[in-house]
Order: C-alpha cells, then structure tokens, then sequence
C-alpha cells in the first residue's frame, strides 16, 4: 500500500506541474514591459522617443531564442499579427525637463491577440543636458542701447553683442515708446520664441533675471504752451509768416486776416493707436512733437471780369487758414531753437465752419492757448 499511495502523490505533483506550465505559457505578456524611452536635448526642451523591442518579446511569447531558433511560417504569421494589433502612445514628447513624468500607455486589438496585454507605466525623465544661466549682468554688458524720440515718448534700438548664437535672441526695453529720461528701463525677452530659441542654444534665464538700462539722450518737448520760455517769439513769427503769405492786397487780389486761435500739442500720434493723418495742407504732423498753430479767418478779394456788367467786378472768397510750426524741442533753460523748427501750412475747404475746425483739432490732441 506504502509504495502505491507514493505513486499516486508523485503523479498529482507532476500533473499540477504540468498545469501550472500551461498556464504559464498561456498567459498575456504585459506589452508595456518591452516599450523602451529615450530622451533628448536641452532640460526644459527635451524630447521623448519610444521604439517597442519586439525580438524581445517574442522570445518570450515563443520561448525561443531569436539567434538560433528557426520560426515556422505560422509563427511568422503571428508575429504579424501581434505587431499590427498594439498602438504606443506618450502622454508627453516634447519641452520635457528632467524629473518630470511621461506616461506610457500600450493598448492592444484582444480580437488580434490574445498573446500580449496593454497597460500603462509610468517613466521618469533623465539625461537630459542642464542649460546655463543668462544672468542679468550679461545681458546689460553685452547689449547697447540708444534711445531716440521725445522725453515721455522716447524709443529705445537694442543691439545684442552676446557671444555665439545668443546673439540672435531678440531683445526689448519694456514701455518702448513711452520712455522717459533718468528712468531705469527694463530689458525683457521679446516674446516666447526669443526663450525657446535661448533653450536651443543651452540657457535660460536667471531666477533673478532683471536687466535695466538708464534712458537718456531723448529730447524735451513742452507740454504746455505756456511751458515754452520763447512762445512769443515762435507767435511773432507765426504771425508774421501769415500776413506774408496773405498780404492785404495787389493789383488783383487782397486778403484781410483775423487770427481766431492758437491751439498746441505736445506729441504726436501714439504708435499704440490706430494712425490717422493729420495732415494740414501739404503739412502731415502725425508723427511730430511740439506743434502750435495759429487758426486764421481769411476773405480773399480778387478783381474778375463780370459777363453782365462788361467790367471787373469783386469776388469775395472766406476760408481758414493755418500757419505754425512743429517739432519745436526745448533746451535746459525751456527755450525752442527757432532756426531747427518745422513750418506747417494749410487752409480748410470753404465749407467748414471755424467751430467745426477748432473741434477736429481738438479731436487730433491739440488744446487751446490762453493768450
């Protein structure tokens, strides 16, 4: 009995051993267990690539070894058909940085397969090249700045002397075209792709990347008429110039001048809006600092031959008239250089009223002087 009873134990052990094979070489092997990540490139701009080690994997699907084992056709088939019926996909490519996580996720066709499962895993980025810093000490000794335009409107032009491809970053001075003398201006980045083009090359910016530059060189402009240390002047000159051009008469002609108003403006027009041109007569002050004008009423008399009468008769003509001067800049004492400021002539159509002129002016940012 002893010797039969060892028998039947020795034959349910190698029974539950041939099972416990089956079931093993029956069983799903995880696809996720063979997708292979690599990284790439800059920390802050790297890139991930996967690629799947089939060999691998069908070694263990097929417990066979890929260098010395033939494959049948059927298995060959099969190969096949395990290949077409996964999908790899990365919750993650690209602008990776080391330590961050990418997620793998394998999915598989179970009509195509039952050989492999899918499943997800999750992989921490490494390797990746750590970029140097670009402190705001190297931005403010390797770039020039010059400043140009209007003390309050002044317009900075950056000149990047930085070494090897840095010095294709763009850079910018923060409120250009708003600048003012003395201020310490912010040096900035122009846009994103200033900064991913500064990863391409190995930096980034400094925590504590502040560059300024002092803004200087930007000319004075009044903001007030009365601000003007020579306005009389620049007046006397005004009127002058106008009863010159409509002098009070010829043989032919004559006019009678009255000046209705002055009206100034410190700046011209804001970058920042839409542009609109104030022209005034062949005179376009759209983009000029520093204008005052003097708004003239004018009856124009010239001698023309009447039909009717055989003779000469009156024609009288009323317009209005401008006359002034532009880009009028102060020095330190607030006085205008009158040989380096700009004349500004025109007339308005005979069909607007002075209300309507003196309105449109006012619309442009011009006001009105006190006399």
């Amino acid at each position: 009995m002893g010797g039969v009873f060892i028998k039947k134990r020795l034959f349910v052990l190698i029974s539950l051993a041939g099972i416990f094979f089956l079931a093993a070489c029956g069983q799903a092997k995880d696809a996720t267990d063979y997708v292979n990540v690599s990284f790439s490139g800059m920390s802050g701009a790297g890139s991930a690539t996967y690629n799947m080690d089939e060999s691998k994997m069908f070694e263990d699907i097929f417990d066979m070894d890929s260098k010395s084992d033939s494959v049948n056709r059927e298995t060959l088939k099969e190969m096949g058909q395990i290949s077409d019926a996964y999908k790899i996909k990365l919750d993650k490519k690209r602008e990776l940085s080391n330590g961050d996580k990418v997620k793998v996720t394998v999915s598989v066709n179970e009509d195509e397969t039952k050989k492999i499962k899918g499943g997800q895993k999750e992989i921490t980025v490494k390797g990746l090249e750590e970029p140097k810093e670009l402190t705001s000490e190297d931005v403010e000794n390797n770039l020039n700045v010059d400043f140009n335009g209007a003390n309050g409107r002044g317009e900075a032009n950056v000149y990047n002397n930085l070494d090897s491809g840095l010095s294709t970053i763009d850079f910018e001075v923060e409120n250009d075209g708003k600048l003012k003398n003395g201020e310490q201006a912010k040096i900035i980045l122009k846009d994103e792709d200033s900064k991913n083009d500064m990863l391409r090359f190995g930096y980034v910016l400094a925590d504590d990347f502040q560059p300024t530059v002092k803004v200087k060189d930007l000319y004075n402009v009044a903001e007030k008429a009365s601000d003007i240390a020579n306005l009389k002047d620049i007046q006397k000159q005004t009127e002058k110039d106008a009863k010159k051009q409509y002098s009070p008469g010829v043989v032919l002609e004559g006019h009678k001048i009255k000046l209705e108003k002055w009206m100034y403006r410190q700046f011209g027009e804001d970058k920042d809006d839409d542009y609109n041109s104030d022209k005034i007569g062949t005179s376009d002050v759209s983009d000029h600092d520093g204008t005052l004008i003097g708004i003239y009423s004018v009856t124009k008399t010239e001698k023309v031959y009447d039909e009717n009468k055989k003779d000469l008769a009156n024609k009288v003509t009323h317009f209005i008239a401008i006359k002034g001067y532009t880009d009028i800049r102060l020095d330190d004492n607030n006085k205008a250089d009158l040989s380096d400021i700009g004349e500004v002539f025109g007339r308005h159509k005979t069909s607007e009223s002075m209300k309507s002129v003196i309105k449109g002016y006012k619309e442009a940012g011009f006001s009105e002087v006190e006399n």
